[in-house]
């Protein structure tokens, strides 16, 4: 059985938004994006609070397990925290962050921010994998750059990596040469999500390969 990976993001369908104060520094994105150690003062700076709300309705809606961009700054639930520790114990951070409803001011429950500290090496095979640009046909190096190195997401596209460099990770970022770098997450924990039915992710299936072997279509 090929090992799938699954790229997660918010998806914009879901009926849960969020506003937030936080005033991020230019200088400290590249830290959130390239899994970078944070300092006391950075990691402060990023936990201030956030309010969620439901966009038809000013009364309290059911929590999602994450929400932000998980290219950048991802906010999880404990329920995530837990199945993460499970799977990879002590690897990434978790910082405990307030996270209410905007209209009636009661908690949603405990909330982290979420520091993906994994990275492996550029795993993309760059030929099979489509890209979201018609550059050069949607496929190779010149059309990863095109597109700012985004594999396409719709329906019927495939991307491509090579298991044998991303090993047994299960939450990690990619070190492909784009600016910002998602976090990818594998089927374990992308069934453990799914498993949950909250609002609020997006799932792209990403084939798996070892080096100069094709597995099957999916």
């Amino acid at each position: 059985m090929p090992r799938y990976v699954y790229m997660f993001m918010d998806d914009d369908r879901r009926p849960i938004g969020q506003s937030s104060e936080i005033s991020i520094d230019r200088d400290l994105w590249p830290k959130l994006y390239g899994g970078l150690p944070l300092t006391q003062t950075e990691k402060a700076s990023i936990c201030t609070g956030t309010q969620l709300y439901q966009a038809s309705s000013k009364a309290d809606g059911v929590p999602p397990d994450f929400f932000g961009n998980p290219g950048t700054l991802m906010t999880v639930s404990s329920a995530f925290r837990d199945m993460v520790e499970e799977l990879e114990p002590g690897l990434h951070e978790f910082l405990p962050h307030k996270v209410v409803w905007k209209h009636s001011g009661n908690s949603a429950g405990e909330y982290f921010r979420f520091l993906c500290t994994a990275t492996v090496e550029d795993p993309f095979d760059y030929d099979r994998t489509r890209w979201r640009t018609n550059f050069e046909g949607g496929y190779g190096v010149n059309a990863a750059k095109k597109s700012g190195y985004h594999p396409d997401l719709l329906p019927g596209s495939k991307a491509f990596m090579h298991g044998g460099i991303i090993g047994e990770r299960h939450l990690f970022r990619a070190k492909t040469p784009a600016l910002v770098k998602p976090v990818l997450c594998s089927q374990t924990f992308a069934d453990f999500l799914k498993s949950r039915k909250r609002p609020g992710v997006a799932r792209k299936k990403i084939q798996v390969i070892e080096p100069q072997v094709v597995q099957g279509p999916w």
